[in-house]
């Protein structure tokens, strides 16, 4: 009997955290449009995919921010800086090379994200340009370490 109460607390507080979590997406859903839209300047991913991956974001950013996070600050702030950080990894405009193709198709260089971006309006409009991306799989997420995939890759940048 206890099992089957403590398996029924277990199941609720799920249920809890998945209607925590689809208000929390429907308060920022603005914002997360602002940022999907941002991202979707330099990288074709749909709106629909980076709507998905903001909602997988913000699953994390719930489970993580009931861990210890709730007395230093809001949720919604929270959850905001977790996207963020969610979206760069998802979608790194410097793991999007651009080759680029002379008038003849022959190669003449490659670029990264960041350099594509500031010397595009620099080339010869008779060149063409081909992306290649490195997409991060945010289903293969490195929680080895202390238990937080995310936290991890932001020390590891510092």
């Amino acid at each position: 009997m206890h099992v089957k109460k403590k398996r029924r607390e277990k199941a609720m507080e799920e249920k809890d955290s998945w209607r925590d979590v689809q208000t929390l997406y429907e308060r920022m859903e603005p914002a997360i449009n602002k940022l999907a839209r941002r991202i979707m300047r330099f990288d074709d991913t749909s709106l629909d995919d980076l709507k998905q991956q903001a909602f997988i974001a913000l699953m994390s950013a719930v489970a993580k921010y009931r861990k210890g996070k709730s007395s230093q600050m809001k949720l919604e702030t929270y959850a905001y800086w977790y996207l963020q950080k969610h979206f760069q990894l998802a979608v790194d405009t410097d793991r999007v090379i651009y080759d680029v193709y002379d008038a003849d198709g022959k190669h003449v260089k490659s670029l990264h994200g960041s350099e594509y971006a500031r010397r595009k309006k620099d080339l010869p409009s008779a060149h063409t340009v081909r992306s290649k991306r490195a997409f991060v799989d945010m289903a293969k997420k490195d929680a080895d370490k202390n238990g937080d995939w995310l936290e991890d890759m932001a020390k590891e940048e510092e």
